[in-house]
């Protein structure tokens, strides 16, 4: 359809844009994280002069360049780790030899190359645990969202990971840790996160102990 002008753009794969779109790379539920490549097809009846990739901060009209390409097919590699993590508008602006533009908008992509934050909160450090425990965690995570967090164990100061059970999706973030075919000694714990955005972070490591035969 026609942009502005006399300058047209044809279809966009992602997003609503017939200008510009996403192609490549990390994209969930409308999020961005690493190295993108934004595409645009564009035509015109006297030809097409250059497209120019922008963005702005959602909403606020301030239009960065990205990139300019002169020859199709009209594409530019993005490293969203060159801005802000946040929500952003990306338009590209086609031009025809007589100047006319044509222009659209795909509308509010969220850039986040931020892993979560979080912590274990039960067991505490230095805790002494028995049997089955119950291993449980807070996590945040201000762009995208928490996707899950996997719990995992290793002796202590071995960093040999090994998950206690599948992911967790849901909150409260728990698992049943079950200690009694370990030997008895200390344990690290920690919770592995992912976002929504693909991001990943872990928790600070609680060490334990674990005991489940006495000794005289």
């Amino acid at each position: 359809g026609v942009c502005s002008g006399t300058t047209s753009c044809g279809s966009s794969s992602w997003g609503t844009s017939s200008c510009g779109s996403w192609s490549s790379g990390t994209v969930s539920a409308g999020t961005a994280t690493g190295t993108k490549t934004l595409t645009a097809t564009a035509s015109d009846a006297s030809g097409v002069t250059q497209v120019v990739f922008q963005l702005s901060p959602t909403g606020q009209n301030n239009w960065t360049p990205v990139a300019t390409d002169t020859e199709a097919p009209y594409s530019t590699s993005f490293a969203t780790t060159s801005v802000a993590d946040g929500v952003y508008d990306f338009r590209a602006v086609a031009t025809d030899p007589a100047g006319n533009p044509g222009t659209s908008v795909v509308p509010s992509r969220m850039i986040d190359n931020t892993g979560a934050t979080g912590s274990i909160t039960s067991p505490t450090m230095g805790a002494i645990v028995s049997g089955t425990a119950a291993v449980t965690a807070t996590a945040t995570d201000a762009g995208s969202g928490v996707s899950q967090i996997t719990f995992e164990r290793s002796p202590a100061g071995q960093n040999a990971w090994t998950a206690i059970s599948v992911a967790d999706t849901t909150v409260p973030y728990s698992v049943n840790w079950t200690t009694t075919a370990l030997v008895d000694g200390n344990y690290d714990l920690r919770g592995v996160i992912l976002d929504d955005a693909g991001n990943q972070s872990t928790t600070p490591v609680v060490t334990v102990v674990v005991r489940n035969r006495h000794t005289f």
